[in-house]
């Protein structure tokens, strides 16, 4: 799958905030791909200010979306301990 993610999303690389990471419309991905990202952990981000403050949470997935605000960005850890790439998904 990880291919499939990297070839049809374009991920922002080491975001900082999250007003400045790239948009991925959810619908125009295919379905395989759509279910994989349905599939993923959720992680409640209301109180990140920031990606730099998104360290060292308890997922051991190298996928997993951040809710915060009503919005959800898809992350891509490349097995590091923060999200080093990101996107947001718009429904």
């Amino acid at each position: 799958m990880n291919k499939k993610i990297n070839t049809q999303i374009r991920f922002t690389r080491k975001p900082v905030d999250f007003d400045e990471v790239s948009i991925t419309k959810f619908n125009n991905l295919n379905k395989e791909l759509q279910k994989f990202i349905n599939s993923l952990e959720i992680i409640d981000g209301d109180n990140f200010d920031s990606l730099i403050n998104v360290e060292n949470i308890n997922i051991e997935d190298q996928y997993y979306i951040i809710e915060r605000n009503g919005e959800y960005y898809l992350v891509n850890t490349e097995d590091y301990d923060y999200p080093r790439y990101v996107t947001k998904l718009i429904y």
